[in-house]
């Protein structure tokens, strides 16, 4: 077996890894993509879709108490806002965020 060595990926990496992870996703335009590529440093692609997926499922869940409310009446929470990923999900997702590479795991690689 041979090992290979693939760095993390650098800030364009990072803003591309996203913008093609949410292509195809319901992105409010509040949400600047290169803002949160800054805010993954050491983070992998992984990492990346993982938080993609954690502000999705958010998005999600505010989409089905929106639906709840709407049916029992209360029209309180814009049902446009709720069918789309905000900022306030991706606040949410980097809440449970993590980076599966250590610093010193780093280290050993770049030796």
């Amino acid at each position: 077996d041979q090992l290979i060595y693939i760095p993390l990926p650098d800030l364009p990496a990072r803003q591309g890894i996203l913008e093609s992870t949410f292509k195809k996703a319901p992105l409010a335009p509040n949400v600047p993509l290169s803002f949160i590529a800054q805010k993954t440093e050491g983070f992998s692609g992984a990492d990346l879709a993982e938080l993609g997926q954690r502000a999705a499922k958010a998005a999600i869940r505010d989409a089905i108490a929106a639906e709840e409310l709407k049916a029992g009446g209360d029209d309180g929470m814009d049902a446009d806002m709720a069918n789309e990923i905000t900022r306030k999900h991706f606040e949410e997702a980097f809440a449970g965020a993590r980076r599966s590479v250590a610093g010193n795991d780093l280290a050993k690689y770049d030796q």
